[in-house]
C-alpha cells in the first residue's frame, strides 16, 4: 500500500468523523492508536473498543442531543411569523400532511400573538424622542399613531402642532392646536413674519382659524428704491388687471407656479411714450406681480395691528427672555453637545413652569396638587 493511498484513507476517516459531529475527539483517538507514524489504520471496532465511545455508531445521548436541537430548530421555524418575500411570493399553505398545528387553532402563527402592541403613552414618548432629536417627520407620523389609539389626547395634539410649526406648515399646526383646546368654532393665531404664507393662511380661514401674521413682502430695490413701488399699482378684481400711476392698464401676461404669482405687463409702446417712465422702470415695459393668494396676505396684514403684536411679545417672547436672563442668568448654554443642551434647557423649562404655576395658583394650591 502506498503512502498517498494511506493518507487518502486517513482523510476519508476524518471526513466521516466530521460528518458525525465529533471530528476533534475522533482524530485524537486515531492518532493515539496509530502512534503517529504507523502505516496501519485502526478499524472502526478497535476505535470504539479503545475509546469507549461509539464513533461510527453514535451513542444514545449524542443522538438525543442532536434530536433535541433539530426539534428546537423546527419549533422556531414553525412559530416564526411567515412573511411574503420581496419577489411577491405566496406563503406556504398547510396541505394537511399530518404536521403539528402551531397556530393554536387561529390560523395565525404564535409569533404574531406574542407581539405586544405599544400603548398610546409609549408611542407618545417615542414621538417626543423623535421631536427632541429634530426628526419632525417621524414625530408627526408617531403622534398620528397615538391619536389613532386615543383621539382625546391633548398632549399629543400639542406635540403634533409644534412639529408642524417647526416644519413651517402653519395651517396643519394651527389645526392640531385647535384640536388640543377642544376644537372651538374659531381660533385666533398670532405669529411673526417668518410664518407668512398666503396659501396656508387661506386654508386656515376656511377652517375657522384667523391668522394674525405680518405679510412678508419684498422691498423695492429697483433704481435704488426711487421707482414706483407695486403698492402704487391698483388691482381690479373684476377685470383682472392693474392700473398704473399714469392710469394705463397692465394686463395678465403669464402664470408662474414656481413663484406662486401672476405677472401683468403694459404694452411696450405705451410705456415708451409715458412721461412717468423714468420713475417707473428702466426696462422697455413695466411688469407687476400678484401672489396667487394675495387676498389672504392682504387680510392678514390688515389684521396685524400694533396691539396684536404687543400681545404676541408678552405671551411668546416673554418665556424666552425669562429663561435666558432670569433662570440661566446668561444668554448661552454652559454645556456642550446636543445632549448637554437638551438637559440644560429641560431643567430651565421645568423651573420656569414651576415658577409660573406658583405665581398663578399660589403655593398652597400648588403643594396640594403636587401631593395628590
Amino acid at each position: 500500500m502506498s503512502i498517498p493511498l494511506k493518507i487518502s484513507r486517513m482523510t476519508a476517516v476524518v471526513l466521516l468523523f466530521t460528518l458525525s459531529g465529533i471530528a476533534a475527539s475522533a482524530a485524537l483517538t486515531v492518532q493515539d492508536i496509530t502512534g503517529g507514524s504507523s502505516s496501519e489504520l485502526a478499524s472502526a471496532s478497535e476505535v470504539e473498543s479503545r475509546s469507549g465511545k461509539g464513533v461510527f455508531t453514535r451513542p444514545k445521548e449524542v443522538a438525543n442531543h442532536v434530536r433535541r436541537a433539530v426539534n428546537r430548530t423546527i419549533a422556531r421555524v414553525t412559530t416564526r411569523p411567515q412573511r411574503d418575500n420581496a419577489g411577491g411570493g405566496r406563503r406556504p399553505e398547510n396541505t394537511g400532511g399530518g404536521g403539528t398545528d402551531t397556530s393554536g387553532g387561529s390560523g395565525k402563527p404564535l409569533g404574531d400573538a406574542a407581539r405586544r402592541v405599544a400603548t398610546a403613552s409609549e408611542l407618545k414618548q417615542q414621538a417626543d424622542d423623535f421631536f427632541d432629536a429634530g426628526q419632525y417627520e417621524k414625530a408627526i407620523e408617531t403622534y398620528k399613531k397615538v391619536l389613532q389609539q386615543r383621539p382625546d389626547y391633548p398632549e399629543a395634539y400639542v406635540g403634533l402642532s409644534e412639529a408642524y410649526f417647526n416644519l413651517g406648515q402653519l395651517s396643519e399646526a394651527i389645526e392640531a392646536a385647535k384640536q388640543a383646546v377642544g376644537n372651538p368654532e374659531s381660533l385666533n393665531s398670532i405669529a411673526d413674519a417668518g410664518y407668512s404664507n398666503g396659501e396656508q393662511a387661506e386654508a386656515g380661514e376656511a377652517q375657522g382659524i384667523v391668522p394674525y401674521v405680518p405679510a412678508n413682502r419684498s422691498i423695492n430695490n429697483q433704481g435704488d428704491g426711487t421707482l414706483f413701488d407695486r403698492s402704487q399699482f391698483h388691482y381690479d378684481e373684476k377685470t383682472d388687471t392693474f392700473r398704473c400711476p399714469a392710469s394705463q392698464t397692465l394686463t395678465r401676461k403669464q402664470l408662474s407656479r414656481q413663484d406662486r404669482a401672476v405677472y401683468y405687463v403694459a404694452p411696450a409702446e405705451i410705456c415708451g411714450a409715458c412721461v412717468l417712465k423714468t420713475h417707473c422702470t428702466k426696462a422697455k415695459q413695466r411688469f407687476v406681480s400678484r401672489h396667487l393668494h394675495e387676498g389672504a396676505l392682504q387680510r392678514m396684514q390688515q389684521r396685524t395691528t400694533v396691539e396684536m403684536m404687543r400681545l404676541r411679545r408678552s405671551t411668546v417672547e416673554h418665556p424666552f427672555a425669562a429663561l435666558k436672563y432670569h433662570i440661566f442668568g446668561h444668554p448661552r448654554f454652559l454645556l456642550r453637545g446636543l445632549a448637554g443642551a437638551q438637559s440644560e434647557i429641560s431643567l430651565a423649562t421645568m423651573v420656569y413652569n414651576l415658577k409660573r404655576m406658583l405665581n398663578i395658583v399660589g403655593g398652597t394650591r400648588l403643594r396640594t396638587a403636587l401631593a395628590s
